[in-house]
């Protein structure tokens, strides 16, 4: 950020903005994130939520915590929850399995792998605890999006 404009835009300034481990990527998810001018605060603020959401699209298959998200901006997990409430108005960990679920609707559409795999390759280890957070997001099992598609 330029000193003489200290309030920018958040996806402008958002690229270029490395961590510690190189440089953040972009997500067509980020666009969930709403525009509007920001202070110096709040963009360091959203660059973590940003990091926090790139390492969620980057291991959602695999097990991961809330210290593992929190740990990709460097923070503590108290601040890595207030930050997602700020900005993406849910938990880390709820947004996680929201992300998975997504991921499994479309897998469940466009794949012919079957529900198991499914979940087990979005992140769920649990073939019950996939199949009742699926009917409490969308409100209907796995198998009856599946033969909608057809």
């Amino acid at each position: 950020i330029s000193p003489e404009f200290p309030i920018t835009y958040f996806h402008d300034e958002l690229i270029a903005l490395p961590n510690r481990e190189g440089p953040v990527h972009w997500h067509p998810e980020f666009e969930e994130l709403p525009r509007s001018p920001l202070s110096r605060v709040q963009i360091n603020a959203r660059v973590r939520v940003q990091q926090m959401l790139s390492f969620i699209y980057d291991h959602y298959a695999e097990n991961i915590s809330l210290s593992d998200i929190s740990s990709a901006a460097s923070i503590s997990r108290s601040e890595a929850g207030r930050c997602f409430m700020v900005y993406m108005q849910s938990s880390p960990i709820d947004y996680l399995i929201r992300y998975r679920l997504r991921r499994a609707s479309s897998l469940l559409a466009d794949t012919t792998m079957t529900v198991q795999e499914i979940s087990q390759s979005c992140g769920f280890h649990s073939l019950s605890y996939f199949s009742r957070k699926f009917r409490q997001y969308y409100g209907c099992a796995p198998g009856s999006v599946r033969s909608l598609g057809k």
